[in-house]
């Protein structure tokens, strides 16, 4: 097997340094829904833990208040993102010195075999976000009296008749969605420093603009009620990196109604609440709405993917 890196004409290609190696071998078992990939690489053993850990797995990044995120290194040529990568002597039968390179030193294995397994994983593109999104069906029920404006309709007939029974409620229905969106591998200091922040300054508000996210949902539609996280597992690079997962909660009310008079529209937002006998109006304390309005688009700058080979 040749070992004489001059005669090695491949190269990883990335953001974060390229190394050279010799492809040994490429297997595939590829499906309707999901495909894997395996590559064997020969590498100079003190190459091994950079191709891991700058190319293979690249941390986020920090710059001007956003955390960008690069995907796993893919399998050239496609969207198969790096899911594993094992390594172990070339010869069999030394041990490996990843951080030290002594060409003379015959104790250890110069060379290492490294297996690459890729993987089925969402295309990322440059304008895309890095996060998982979930929605989930939600509501709640209004009872209310019956005020002026309600009418009782005969079924056999067709005919109406005026409601005048004060002391009977009816329920009304007000539909939401429940929208979880989940951030990964979020570094301990943008949390503490600066996402933290953001997270405090926009809970319990509504978003005072069109988001994105939510497939531009107007206006007040979207209600930012709650976050938690939870310590992942340890990335073992060369120092302790302990990330965090966070979890943002939004819960969308976005509906028509006919309980309206209002001449604008007959939708309803987080700032519109029932009226008995005058329908949805929005009410105010000190002239201020009973949710603020803030810039929830803020939250989704926190790690805005980018492909290293667009």
């Amino acid at each position: 097997m040749d070992t004489n890196i001059d005669n090695w004409t491949l190269t990883t290609v990335s953001d974060f340094g390229a190394t050279k190696y010799r492809l040994v071998s490429v297997t595939g078992d590829v499906s309707e829904s999901e495909a894997t990939v395996t590559e064997v690489y020969i590498m100079r053993t003190y190459d091994v833990w950079s191709f891991i850990w700058q190319q293979s797995f690249p941390r986020p990044i920090e710059q001007n208040g956003t955390l960008t995120y690069y995907p796993n290194r893919y399998f050239p040529g496609t969207f198969l993102q790096t899911k594993r990568v094992r390594f172990e002597g070339l010869t069999g039968d030394k041990p490996l010195n990843l951080f030290v390179y002594n060409p003379l030193d015959e104790t250890y294995d110069i060379f290492a075999k490294v297996t690459i397994e890729y993987g089925t994983a969402p295309r990322i593109d440059s304008n895309d976000f890095a996060y998982e999104i979930r929605a989930n069906a939600a509501g709640t029920f209004l009872h209310s009296p019956i005020r002026d404006g309600f009418e009782w309709q005969e079924y056999a007939s067709g005919g109406t008749e005026e409601a005048r029974e004060i002391d009977t409620s009816f329920a009304i229905t007000e539909p939401m969605i429940e929208w979880t969106i989940t951030f990964r591998r979020i570094p301990r200091d943008f949390f503490t420093n600066t996402l933290l922040t953001r997270l405090r300054n926009n809970i319990g508000k509504v978003n005072k603009d069109p988001m994105p996210v939510f497939n531009n949902a107007p206006a007040e539609t979207i209600l930012f009620f709650g976050w938690g996280l939870r310590e992942t597992s340890i990335y073992l690079g060369t120092d302790y990196y302990r990330p965090f997962e966070i979890e943002l909660k939004f819960l969308e009310k976005n509906y028509e109604t006919s309980f309206s008079t209002r001449a604008e529209n007959s939708m309803v937002h987080h700032n519109l609440f029932f009226r008995p006998g005058k329908g949805y109006q929005r009410i105010k304390f000190q002239g201020k709405d009973a949710h603020l309005k803030a810039d929830l688009n803020e939250l989704f700058s926190v790690q805005a993917e980018v492909d290293p080979d667009a």
